[in-house]
């Protein structure tokens, strides 16, 4: 069996998501960092309104990065192994999710979202937030 270590300076990585990259949460750069799927690096994303990144999920075009300041919605759009682009599209329920701690998406769709302030979960469908979105 043969394990990797990915050469980055992390600072407290804690959210890993494989999808055509690895994206991980560097909480304490306030960044997420992508990674080509061998593990060569991509790219470091840092965004002012995103805090402390503690977890990413995607499903179709979209990343979710949940944070200290809640959960962000990004646009992917690959460019074949070179850096994607990621467009924001705004936070994700501003008025429910207070502190995202880890994300999940199952293949129907749906998300659940851990927030660590009010002490729960929430569920979304993304099917009908991507309509709310307007995401082409």
């Amino acid at each position: 069996m043969d394990w990797t270590q990915l050469e980055y300076k992390f600072n407290l990585p804690c959210g890993v998501l494989i999808d055509d990259y690895l994206w991980v949460a560097n909480t304490f750069d306030h960044t997420v960092v992508a990674f080509s799927s061998q593990g060569k690096l991509i790219r470091s994303y840092r965004f002012s309104e995103v805090k402390f990144p503690v977890h990413v999920a995607s499903w179709s075009d979209l990343l979710f990065i949940a944070s200290e300041s809640g959960v962000f919605t990004f646009k992917k759009t690959p460019r074949g192994g070179k850096n994607p682009i990621l467009t924001p599209l705004g936070q994700l329920a501003p008025d429910h999710v207070t502190a995202a701690f880890a994300l999940s998406v199952n293949v129907q769709g749906r998300m659940a979202i851990s927030d660590r302030v009010q002490h729960c979960v929430w569920i979304v469908d993304l099917a009908e937030l991507r309509s709310s979105l307007k995401v082409r």
